[in-house]
C-alpha cells in the first residue's frame, strides 16, 4: 500500500507538460488527470488535483512515473482477492455457496477506480 501511495505521489511531481497529456478528454476516460469532476463542464473547480484510472476490466495506467504500473497492477490484483474474500464470507454468512454473491454480481464486470488526489496550496 505504501507504494502505491509513493508512486502515485511522484505522478504528481512531473512537469506540467507530461502530466497535460494525460488531461481529461471525457468522464469516461480510462485515464483521467485534471482538477475538477468534469472540467468541459463545470463552472467552479476544486483547489486540487487528481488522478484516476480505471484497472478493471481492462488494466489502464500512465506510463510514468516509472514503476508506477507494477506497483498498481499488484495493488488492483490483491484488491480484487479481497474483495472476492469478502463476498464469499457473505455468501457463507447467509448459508449460500461461498462463490453465489459473486456469481450473481458478475464480479467480474465490477470496475475498480485507483484514485489519488494529491493538495495543493490555495494562491494568495
Amino acid at each position: 500500500m505504501n507504494m502505491v501511495l509513493e508512486k502515485s505521489k511522484e505522478f504528481f511531481y512531473l512537469t506540467e507538460e507530461e502530466k497535460k497529456e494525460l488531461e481529461e478528454k471525457g468522464v469516461l476516460d480510462p485515464i483521467r488527470y485534471g482538477t475538477s469532476f468534469n472540467s468541459k463542464k463545470d463552472e467552479i473547480f476544486y483547489w486540487r488535483d487528481f488522478l484516476k484510472v480505471i484497472v478493471h476490466p481492462e488494466f489502464n495506467c500512465p506510463s510514468k512515473p516509472l514503476g508506477l504500473r507494477e506497483v498498481l497492477l499488484e495493488y488492483s490484483k490483491r484488491t480484487r482477492e479481497v474483495t472476492k474474500g469478502l463476498l464469499g464470507g457473505i455468501s457463507a454468512g447467509l448459508g449460500l455457496d461461498h462463490s453465489y454473491v459473486e456469481k450473481i454480481k458478475e464480479i467480474d464486470l465490477i470496475v475498480l477506480i485507483k484514485k489519488k488526489e494529491e493538495g495543493r496550496p490555495v494562491p494568495i
